[in-house]
């Protein structure tokens, strides 16, 4: 496995150490490669100083460093196979086509769709790269840090690396029908992509929560990512702060990122409101089930939704956007909230959810007769070890 992060980031990682613990469970020996096994200085956003910044943007380009690292790495490890996952910056493009291996990419965002990743511009979506040989819009609205000079370097790496990511990898893996269709209108072959959806621990009879509850007893609402604009998080919280009538029910933040500082500010303004932080997938997966429902108020087209999956496979209904793959997990168990109308349509549902006891009942009832096997942990790894042997038997023989 090769990706930027070791340490817990977000979902990709999560995703993936889900992966190796599959299999592993399944006789299989991983080895996870990462930019913290890289020596010596490589790609830093933060770098002052014009030969650091020089430095940190020649690394995004062709890592050196990288490269003879993970060579070194695969040498002494001797895999069938490599997978890569998200290789951008940190690794860069020169850890491709190490190996006479066969190789697989799980494409997890939009970097090769557009420079900023994420389809998102001035708080909308936005699709003005799509399918462009050079992201000149990207350029024009600084969509890159609001930086004219990083989202030059970007979409010039976008233009100048893509046909590598074509070329070196033989089986592209994505997590939803929506991101594939994102990558075939920006010229990633059809043909060579799979769609496999991010696959979560089941909540299965026997499972002990090892967490108490952080709302002493109370109920609650989870939301559970980033905390980012992006993620609908403000405007979920001005519907929950200005919801009349909350009944013993509470609002149980997780995660991380820049809008910590509103999310205290509520804290503070409301006792309904709590904050843990950032906390391990253990405690968090406890969470999931014993709420009664997670929201997930996206303003962002996902390409997947994990904290979403969790919640559903859980069983604990959710509250959904729709946006980008979220439209995919829509249906039995979930409540739909209009983007385009968020605190509206947010305080609509919680006020309901707190007043009508039946309503969520109705709900889980609904989600506890659905199937959603296809997104568990055991699925997703079945099939992508699927993919492994296709691959592998394809490429026997005739591999470059």
């Amino acid at each position: 496995m090769v990706s930027k992060y070791r340490e817990f980031h977000g979902g990709v990682e999560s995703h993936i150490l889900d992966l190796i613990a599959g299999l592993s469970e399944l006789g299989h020996r991983v080895e996870l490669f990462s930019s913290e096994d890289v020596p010596g200085d490589g790609f830093d956003a933060r770098a002052r100083g014009l030969a650091a910044k020089v430095r940190s943007v020649g690394s995004l380009f062709w890592n050196s460093a990288a490269r003879e690292a993970l060579a070194a790495a695969i040498e002494k490890f001797e895999p069938d196979l490599v997978h890569y996952h998200s290789i951008y910056h940190q690794l860069s493009p020169s850890v491709l086509d190490i190996s006479s291996v066969p190789s697989i990419m799980t494409l997890h965002d939009y970097k090769l769709v557009a420079p900023c990743y994420s389809l998102y511009r001035d708080s909308q979506i936005c699709t003005d790269c799509v399918g462009r040989k050079f992201a000149l819009p990207a350029v024009l609205n600084r969509c890159v840090k609001g930086s004219a000079i990083a989202s030059v370097v970007c979409a010039a790496e976008q233009v100048i690396y893509k046909s590598r990511y074509i070329d070196s990898v033989d089986r592209f893996i994505v997590p939803s029908s929506f991101l594939r269709q994102m990558l075939v209108e920006s010229g990633i072959p059809e043909e060579r992509m799979t769609v496999v959806p991010w696959g979560v621990p089941a909540n299965s009879p026997e499972t002990v929560l090892v967490s108490e509850s952080p709302a002493n007893g109370s109920k609650f609402v989870l939301y559970a990512g980033r905390l980012h604009e992006s993620k609908g998080l403000g405007q979920l919280l001005d519907a929950w702060t200005g919801l009349v009538t909350k009944e013993d029910y509470k609002l149980i933040v997780v995660g991380g990122g820049s809008l910590e500082p509103s999310v205290r500010a509520a804290v503070a303004s409301d006792p309904s409101v709590e904050y843990l932080g950032v906390i391990d997938r253990g405690h968090l997966l406890d969470l999931v089930s014993m709420a009664e429902a997670t929201v997930m108020p996206s303003i962002v087209p996902e390409t997947m939704g994990l904290s979403a999956l969790e919640s559903l496979v859980r069983g604990t209904p959710a509250l959904l956007t729709g946006r980008g793959a979220l439209s995919e997990l829509s249906g039995a168990g979930t409540v739909d909230i209009d983007p385009d109308a968020l605190v509206e349509s947010l305080a609509e549902a919680l006020s309901r959810i707190v007043r009508d006891p039946s309503f969520l009942a109705a709900k889980r009832a609904e989600l506890a007769k659905r199937d959603l096997s296809m997104y568990t942990r055991d699925a997703m790894v079945g099939r992508i070890v699927d993919i492994y042997k296709s691959t592998l038997l394809a490429s026997s023989g005739s591999h470059r």
